[in-house]
């Protein structure tokens, strides 16, 4: 937000599970005061092209139907911007998925509206700094990773009410420290010990919420600087336990 604020862009990074696409979605349902955010997902685009953001970014704006992708965005967004005050920020998630192809002209529309135009990009690790969109990222890329205690607290709480149970303080405390508070590690936690599992990391690992959540991140083979940058060193033993993916060498 304090980025925006100064008109500038930023990149949330976080691998699998982090919780980046509930971060854009709270961002566009709670903006800056001086600059409203428009969310589009490139993994819910038709194809992962750059014609089909530039479309997905166009409607967002209201763009008249009609002429190419490109220039129906560049159209729009000098509408709204056409007061000298106005600002528009636009977050991308998944943003990896259409990073190469519209690199380019995403950063020709930054720079002719400098400090008035904002990116907000989701993506799993950072921009690519041969890329034309690089220098805008970094003085801000934020690493996602475990929540805080209150956030944690509040999430178990909320599973649990959800659920019908009464969890006591002891059962919430030993499912952060199971999880290592990571977003979607915790969420598998509270499931398996929802469906009867003991809150023990080998029975955890074996049930299908939890043995999902981990194939999906060691899947994405991160490597120790980002499992470092997310927060995750040392491994919450959920995962070192995990049998479902390979844990780094130190492990």
């Amino acid at each position: 937000r304090r980025a925006l604020q100064a008109g500038d862009s930023a990149a949330v990074c976080g691998l699998s599970g982090a919780g980046k696409s509930n971060a854009l979605r709270c961002l566009t349902q709670y903006p800056p005061s001086t600059t409203p955010v428009l969310a589009v997902d490139a993994n819910a685009l038709p194809e992962p092209t750059a014609d089909a953001l530039f479309v997905a970014l166009a409607d967002l704006l209201e763009a008249p139907e009609g002429g190419a992708p490109l220039a129906r965005l560049r159209a729009a967004i000098a509408r709204r911007l056409a007061a000298p005050a106005a600002r528009l920020a636009l977050a991308i998630d998944r943003f990896e998925a259409v990073a190469a192809q519209t690199a380019g002209p995403l950063r020709a529309l930054r720079d002719a509206y400098k400090y008035r135009l904002s990116y907000v990009i989701g993506l799993r690790r950072p921009v690519d700094a041969a890329s034309e969109l690089a220098e805008l990222f970094f003085g801000t890329t934020i690493w996602l990773g475990p929540l805080s205690d209150d956030d944690a607290t509040w999430t178990i709480g909320a599973f649990s009410t959800r659920r019908g149970l009464k969890w006591s303080g002891a059962v919430a405390a030993r499912v952060m420290q199971l999880s290592g508070r990571y977003p979607s590690f915790l969420r598998a936690t509270c499931e398996a010990h929802a469906n009867g599992v003991e809150l023990d990391p080998i029975a955890l690992a074996g049930h299908p919420a939890v043995r999902a959540r981990l194939t999906e991140f060691w899947d994405d083979r991160p490597t120790d600087d980002e499992l470092r940058a997310c927060g995750l060193l040392p491994l919450p033993p959920i995962a070192q336990r995990g049998e479902t993916g390979p844990a780094p060498a130190a492990f």
